[in-house]
């Protein structure tokens, strides 16, 4: 075998070492995530039926949750869930407020 030879065979063995070794932190990563996000749900459980009877509590009888279409990486659009901190249909109400001249510029401003 000579010099050259060797060398290729050694350059294709470390690109396979290292592309086992990539593949492997992805699936580490991969579980890793899955079960800090199982957790996370577990934990959450508690928090959303505390939320829920505090806004039963409040006759309030709609979802906990609003969701939002957004923006995300390489502009794909992904829906956003998170807890519903203002009034049940919020979206219609800033359009209708929206409707008046002098409230839309503030918002506009203070957007």
């Amino acid at each position: 075998m000579n010099e050259l030879e060797y060398s290729i065979e050694s350059v294709s063995a470390r690109s396979f070492s290292l592309s086992i070794k990539r593949n492997l932190y992805l699936f580490i990563k991969r579980g890793f995530d899955i079960v800090l996000s199982l957790i996370g749900v577990v934990f959450l459980i508690p928090i959303s039926v505390i939320i829920k009877i505090a806004y039963i509590l409040d006759k309030d009888y709609n979802s906990i949750f609003y969701t939002q279409d957004r923006i995300g990486k390489n502009g794909k659009i992904f829906r956003l869930y998170k807890y519903r901190s203002m009034i049940p249909n919020a979206d219609d109400e800033l359009k209708r407020i929206l409707k008046n001249k002098r409230l839309a510029k503030e918002y506009r401003i203070n957007k």
